[in-house]
């Protein structure tokens, strides 16, 4: 509740001083409403779903943070990477508590999957709505592909390279959605056990 009604307060309060390029549209950010508002208001059919987008922003950040913590302190300042690595820590404290609570069926990848389709489309509008290229945003990262822009031209086979960039990494989310519910089947089955 803590966290929710911080990240409500902080957007509010960019959205009053119209700094519109702040409205959040980094999947850990909606992952803060997501996990909140399921859990305030005990959503249990959406339990794994708050709790896979919970694990996912907690555990990236974190690991990130290990290997590029110095530079978030640089570009962001001491108070709000502190903040950015407090609140993805509860992230993924809550994806633990609410996966030891929840029993996670595989009609759940279905509702991670209509989630993660609604979120791009949420992404795709909010970029068209709003210039977002002062912000350094990890999604339009990874969706743009500006990794590949530089390194590539206009060719033919550029063409072939983005389309490949592209179904790694849905590959690479569908992966980690097998790998978070065989951890979820994993600790149910124990429960059973026990």
């Amino acid at each position: 509740m803590i966290l929710l009604v911080y990240k409500i307060a902080e957007y509010s309060y960019y959205i009053i001083n119209l700094e519109v390029d702040k409205i959040p549209i980094e999947f850990s950010t909606l992952a803060y409403f997501l996990f909140g508002v399921v859990v305030l208001f005990k959503i249990k059919e959406l339990y794994p779903v708050a709790a896979f987008a919970s694990f996912i922003s907690g555990i990236g950040y974190l690991l990130v943070f290990i290997f590029m913590g110095d530079q978030y302190v640089v570009i962001h300042g001491f108070y709000s990477t502190l903040i950015a690595l407090s609140s993805h820590f509860i992230l993924l404290l809550g994806s633990v508590l609410l996966k030891n609570i929840a029993i996670a069926k595989t009609k759940d990848i279905k509702y991670i999957i209509i989630y993660t389709v609604f979120y791009l489309i949420y992404v795709g509008i909010m970029n068209i709505i709003i210039d977002y290229s002062q912000s350094y945003l990890f999604i339009n990262l990874l969706l743009k592909a500006e990794i590949l822009e530089n390194m590539l031209s206009t060719t033919d086979i550029a063409n072939y390279i983005y389309w490949l960039y592209y179904i790694i990494i849905v590959g690479i989310y569908l992966l980690v959605i097998f790998i978070f519910f065989k951890i979820y089947e994993r600790d149910h089955s124990k429960k059973i056990m026990h």
